[in-house]
């Protein structure tokens, strides 16, 4: 028995110190901490929907883009659309990086907020009347459209001498090219001075240069080279343009411009060295304004509609609102184009310039488009999710507009662009299916499609996770709803499922309150040697008529597979849904002053107050259940809690016993027990500045003792294999990766661990 005694008195404080410990974290988990390097800046994931379109520059959407944002990437599917349920931020500005073999990689930033739709144009490398590639040898220097490279200047990225083959490109935009917002770094000319104030920009053009070797390494400049880059006066800035302009580069690591240099006025071009090489940024600062507004038509809000204002521009929440910067000072027109609108007519607003620091509102209201219909019927199991985008041609550019989700019953309403004849609708639905629709057109007729019907037995099928990998490859992962338990510890939800010693998941969900709805949670699955772990997925809770709730489970994850001798990783997808009963239930209330508070009944004794930390247990087989920490107490409030307990007529039912000077005992009446327990170190307390439970009482019964024990050593049990099978990837990975030391040829990546 005293084993008995000792487990609970473990259990008792993990649990307590478990939800304390969740109900007083400040949102920091997720976190990346910081690097050793006190100037890399933190990277901090925040949850959030993401969604974007990848195209080039003649509005073809572009598919196997990586996309990277803190410690997650996804690639854009065959529609060039990417999605994540949460982003990496730095100083509460957002990061995204996009990377495609023989194309211009393209960071994005901005302000960082709960909904963002993101449009990127990547240009391909090459010979074109923006851009240019040269190979040159490093000892005889090149010169290049925008700029010269000096020879024997270049260095490979930790500083040592290069004589090969450097391949170098070039990219210019002009702040005049209709694709220059979605082309340029960033995407708001936020910038930072070298009085470290921050400004905002208005753009005289800007260019990339970047070198590399034969095998595509990163090359740069000498510590003490320099490269004179001559920037051209854009068309319709050519009158009294000032004698010098500051030069800028794109800080990848903050996703801001940073003040570095200045260019003067040579003629009719601008010119101006560069230490290094980067994206460099011929601009005007000034203070910022804000501009922000809502886009209505005749059915209310309109979401995910992008909103140009000069060389800035962005996209609508789902409640149609937009915020940007411009500067201070400087007139500019803010529009929705006619192609951003699926050709229906767009709208202007001149703004006159505004003195910074100022705040300024342009609401604007749209005509009312036409709308396609339709549903998703899946003949072979539950309904999967389903993104439709419409594509059309307009002046011999392919034309996408933002695409649509389906609801829960496969129903969608997307809007119509405003042309006669054949669009197409394309569907991609979770399972990873894709397929199209030709759809005819007529002016001014709404549109109501038969329904599409589709087999997909990977639809939403319950307890059941399927993972589609960026290669194509599917896993499937299943479970039996008696290996499924679900606890719910104040805010914080956690699922465990376990069919089988090498198939789990782990499922938790941070804010969570009982309420039907959509959340963010984290999620974790091994099947084997196969870890996919995923954070920021959407998770759409229902509480069923039978009083179970359901999970349905989408978002992108990494994941890691040791295949024998070798091992792969990647990005995958994961959807799934999962149908749990309640199994414990915890609450937590703190410094309860009123001893009524507890509702323990007239029949128990009246203890200390206040009671530093009260845990409530309930559950599909528990009635109400309670356990009181306290902090800091002395001995002789244990042999006080032991006192009246007797004199409430409870008796021993186990001796007391005692180790190292910690006391447990049992005691009971009638049905009723009652475990008390005194540890003088206990253990310190997450959020009570390192104060530590010393006294701690459990109230329950007989049979609910029992029931708490089992399911608490069953989390522990099922948390422990997911645990393992993580750590079994690892250990194996690490083989690997000291076997590839001493195999060069065998290439190895860095984990996602």
């Amino acid at each position: 028995m005293k084993k008995n005694v000792s487990f609970w008195l473990f259990a008792l404080s993990t649990m307590i110190l478990a939800v304390v410990w969740a109900c007083s974290d400040d949102g920091k988990k997720g976190e990346v901490p910081p690097g050793p390097d006190p100037e890399v800046p933190d990277v901090v994931m925040k949850n959030a929907t993401v969604y974007g379109l990848v195209k080039d520059i003649d509005g073809v959407l572009l598919s196997g883009v990586k996309v990277t944002t803190g410690t997650l990437s996804a690639i854009t599917d065959a529609n060039g659309a990417f999605r994540f349920e949460s982003m990496g931020t730095v100083n509460n500005r957002t990061l995204f990086r996009f990377e495609k073999a023989g194309y211009f990689t393209v960071t994005r930033s901005g302000t960082s907020s709960e909904e963002i739709t993101l449009e990127v144009v990547m240009h391909e490398k090459g010979n074109s009347d923006i851009s240019t590639s040269a190979t040159f040898e490093a000892n005889s220097g090149r010169l290049l459209t925008v700029g010269d490279i000096p020879a024997a200047k270049v260095v490979k990225s930790d500083g040592t001498a290069y004589t090969g083959t450097v391949n170098a490109d070039m990219l210019y935009l002009d702040p005049n090219n209709e694709t220059f917002n979605e082309m340029m770094p960033g995407g708001d000319l936020a910038a930072v001075r070298t009085d470290n104030s921050e400004v905002q920009l208005v753009s005289w053009g800007m260019v990339e240069v970047s070198l590399t070797d034969g095998s595509g390494n990163a090359l740069q400049l000498k510590e003490d080279g320099t490269s004179v880059m001559t920037f051209p006066i854009p068309e319709g800035m050519e009158s009294n343009p000032p004698e010098t302009i500051p030069l800028w580069y794109f800080n990848e690591e903050t996703g801001m411009w940073v003040e570095e240099g200045v260019a003067r006025l040579e003629g009719n071009v601008y010119v101006g060295e560069v230490n290094h090489f980067s994206w460099h940024n011929l601009d005007w600062p000034e203070d910022r304004v804000t501009v922000k507004g809502t886009v209505t038509n005749c059915n209310g809000p309109v979401q995910n509609i992008k909103v140009t204002v000069d060389q800035t521009y962005a996209y609508t929440n789902s409640r149609g609102e937009y915020e940007v910067y411009i500067p201070a000072n400087t007139s500019v027109t803010v529009r929705i184009l006619s192609e951003d609108y699926g050709l229906l007519p767009g709208v202007a607003h001149e703004l006159p310039g505004q003195a910074g620091g100022t705040t300024v509102t342009r609401n604007l209201e749209l005509q009312c488009p036409r709308s396609v219909t339709g549903k998703i019927v899946n003949s072979c199991g539950e309904i999967p999710v389903a993104f439709i985008n419409c594509e059309y041609d307009h002046e011999g550019r392919t034309c996408t507009m933002m695409p649509v989700k389906t609801d829960r019953g496969g129903c969608f309403k997307l809007n119509a662009p405003n042309i006669n004849g054949s669009v197409v609708l394309r569907f991609t639905l979770s399972t990873g299916t894709t397929f199209i629709r030709n759809v005819t057109l007529l002016t001014g007729t709404d549109i109501t499609l038969p329904d599409i019907e589709v087999c997909e037995e990977g639809g939403g099928e319950e307890n059941t996770m399927l993972i589609l990998k960026e290669e194509g490859e599917s896993v499937r992962v299943n479970f039996a709803p008696e290996n499924i338990q679900m606890m719910w510890s104040d805010t914080v939800l956690m699922v465990v499922c376990s069919e089988s010693d090498d198939e789990s998941c782990l499922l938790t969900i941070n804010g969570f309150n009982g309420n039907n709805g959509s959340y963010r949670g984290n999620i974790t699955i091994a099947k084997g040697t196969f870890v996919l772990q995923a954070e920021g997925i959407t998770v759409d809770v229902v509480l069923q008529t039978d009083g179970k709730y359901a999970f349905d489970v989408s978002g992108t994850g990494e994941y890691m597979e040791v295949n024998g001798s070798s091992y792969t990783e990647g990005t995958a997808q994961i959807f799934g849904k999962i149908v749990a009963s309640l199994s414990l239930r915890i609450e937590v209330l703190r410094d309860v002053e009123n001893w009524e508070d507890t509702q323990l009944g007239e029949d128990f004794p009246e203890l200390f107050t206040p009671v530093d930390a009260l845990v409530r247990f309930s559950g599909q087989t528990l009635q109400t259940t309670t356990a009181l920490g306290y902090i800091n107490r002395p001995l002789s409030d244990y042999t006080e809690v032991k006192s009246r307990l007797a004199d409430a007529g409870f008796s021993i039912r186990v001796n007391e016993v005692q180790e190292e000077g910690c006391y447990a005992i049992v005691y009971q009446k009638g049905n009723t027990v009652v475990i008390v327990g005194y540890d003088p170190n206990g253990d310190e307390v997450d959020g009570w500045d390192e104060e530590r439970f010393t006294l701690l009482i459990y109230v329950g019964t007989v049979d609910e003792t029992t029931a708490v024990t089992d399911i608490h050593n069953s989390y522990r049990t099922l948390h422990s294999k997911i645990q393992k099978a993580i750590q079994a990837c690892k250990q194996k990975k690490k083989k690997k990766e000291e076997a590839a030391k001493k195999q060069p040829l065998f290439e190895v990546y860095n984990s996602m661990m």
